[in-house]
């Protein structure tokens, strides 16, 4: 395991004894399985930014960091700006690898779950998220982790008259470890997931969840084996979607949808 010594003095990120100039850090708002995320200021372009450090926590984690990093900072440069967080940048700072992306001002959809209680904004959001994970689902680049913990929720301003709810999904996953296919898999089941949480307190939720098996009962010939060419990446994600579709369609009727 490669050697981690990092210090934050008068502000500033220190990495195995490797300055981090161009940022000041303000606070620490992360730390997980692939290492550490804080809030910083852009002292150059003058704004704020996050900062992530790719690094083991876990004695037990052998995974090569570089390699992992640097496959999600690609994800996430490939992936629809409106939809994900973007990346400004990525390197190695004191041989530790790191990313500068775009800071979200929300909460996670995990913490928004526990404030909302109106149906028809839970069911919004559900279809939004799905939205976010077609645009950002392709072929050989789809998210791969995405849990509610990894869907930030945020209030859009267009004007000083308008505020829209959006998502952003952040902390995309990579399959050099796992593999592919079990990242596939893993992937379609956590939005599954979400979806479910989102719902879970809807009148006809398990009437709804009963249907689902049903539902994709009749695109499985498709989704199970591997993308046609006639169809291109966004419909190809929107077959896998559709099943949850219908899923919020059995739910509306209890909001006077028909």
């Amino acid at each position: 395991m490669q050697a981690l010594n990092i210090k934050i003095t008068k502000d500033r990120l220190q990495i195995n004894g490797e300055p981090f100039l161009s940022h000041s850090i303000k606070r620490e708002i992360g730390r997980g399985a692939n290492g550490i995320v804080y809030l910083a200021s852009n002292d150059i372009l003058q704004r704020q930014e996050v900062l992530k450090i790719w690094c083991a926590l876990n004695q037990q984690d052998r995974r090569d960091k570089k390699s992992q990093a640097f496959a999600e900072a690609a994800k996430l440069a490939n992936a629809h700006p409106e939809h994900a967080v973007q990346i400004f940048s990525a390197g190695l700072i004191g041989g530790i690898p790191y990313a500068t992306m775009e800071y979200v001002e929300g909460k996670t959809l995990k913490q928004k779950l526990d404030e909302i209680q109106d149906k028809k904004l839970l069911l919004g959001l559900a279809g939004i998220y799905l939205t976010a994970i077609e645009e950002t689902s392709k072929t050989n680049t789809f998210h791969g982790d995405p849990h509610w913990s990894n869907v930030l929720v945020y209030e859009h301003h267009p004007d000083k008259y308008q505020t829209s709810i959006k998502v952003k999904l952040c902390d995309f996953g990579t399959s050099i470890f796992a593999g592919h296919e079990l990242s596939v898999d893993r992937h379609w089941r956590l939005v599954e997931e979400c979806v479910f949480k989102t719902t879970k307190n809807f009148k006809y939720f398990v009437e709804a969840k009963a249907e689902l098996p049903r539902l994709k009962s009749q695109l499985n010939e498709f989704t199970s084996q591997s993308k046609p060419d006639f169809m291109d990446d966004l419909d190809w994600a929107r077959l896998h979607t559709a099943p949850l579709r219908d899923f919020l369609d059995y739910l509306s009727v209890e909001l006077g949808h028909p």
